[in-house]
């Protein structure tokens, strides 16, 4: 079941005429009724709604928005903790080889994670799962991580309730931040990111807010890619069935997935 999504909070700062131009559209977009339209872009700022958490900072800061019209890097957008990790960053030195400034994964600290060994396991300790389009992706960061933000809509939920549309971050991409060239890299991602035109297969361990568009993954073993040739991409860590082991069967094609998901979710025929 879809609800209506909540319109989003935008902050308007000066980011030059470009970023400007950005930041009206997308407080345009988020005062019309019903807030976003599906595939109208990737606010450039996102700032949390959720009843427990510091909102003092946004939590989504796209690549744009971060630069000031000086060309350096907007410090007012980020949390001090984050500002911290964000100048590490800035300071490495750029790998000859790739051309930009290497940035591997950020782990973050979970007491008893949501497991996600195989498909049944990680629906059952999800609040909220579903099939979803892309329709939009931009590049930033989210609390100071870089990566990418995806937009999603909901085509079939199988757990819990969703919004009409919905936001997620996967900690990986390459992304120009003013004269800067960072290239992050996650093994813990699908192999095949998703584009806009492919469908996910989405495992959200918690909601903290039905009305809050922005979801947390936690771990981007919460995603399965269903991409638009037909093929798909699991995380690395990810075992579909118990008894599969690393040189099992045939792959599993989406039909089939989808089927498993059903039945894990209760919805089977």
């Amino acid at each position: 079941m879809a609800k209506k999504r909540k319109r989003g909070t935008l902050q308007r700062r000066s980011t030059g005429k470009s970023g400007v131009l950005a930041l009206l559209l997308g407080a345009f977009a988020l005062m019309m009724p019903g807030g976003i339209a599906e595939g109208d872009g990737i606010p450039p700022i996102i700032y949390p709604n959720w009843d427990d958490i510091d909102r003092t900072y946004p939590r989504w800061v796209s690549a744009e928005a971060a630069i000031a019209p000086s060309g350096e890097l907007n410090r007012d957008l980020f949390h001090p903790q984050n500002l911290i990790l964000l100048d590490d960053f800035f300071a490495t030195p750029i790998d000859p080889d790739l051309g930009c400034i290497p940035v591997a994964e950020e782990f973050v600290s979970w007491v008893n994670p949501p497991d996600r060994s195989t498909l049944h396991k990680a629906i059952q300790t999800s609040e909220l799962v579903f099939v979803g389009e892309i329709v939009d992706r931009d590049f930033g960061f989210d609390h100071g991580i870089p990566g990418q933000m995806l937009g999603v809509v909901p085509r079939e939920v199988l757990k819990g309730e969703s919004l009409q549309e919905h936001y997620f971050f996967l900690p990986i991409g390459n992304l120009s931040v003013g004269r800067f060239k960072i290239c992050k890299t996650d093994s813990r991602c699908p192999p095949k990111l998703p584009v806009v035109g492919d469908e996910v297969l989405l495992m959200v361990p918690r909601i903290h807010d039905p009305r809050e568009p922005l979801l947390w993954l936690v771990y981007p073993e919460s995603i399965i890619v269903l991409k638009e040739d037909g093929s798909i991409s699991l995380p690395d860590r990810f075992r579909l069935q118990e008894s599969e082991s690393a040189s099992s069967s045939e792959p599993v094609g989406r039909t089939e997935l989808i089927g498993m998901a059903r039945t894990a979710a209760g919805k089977g025929d």
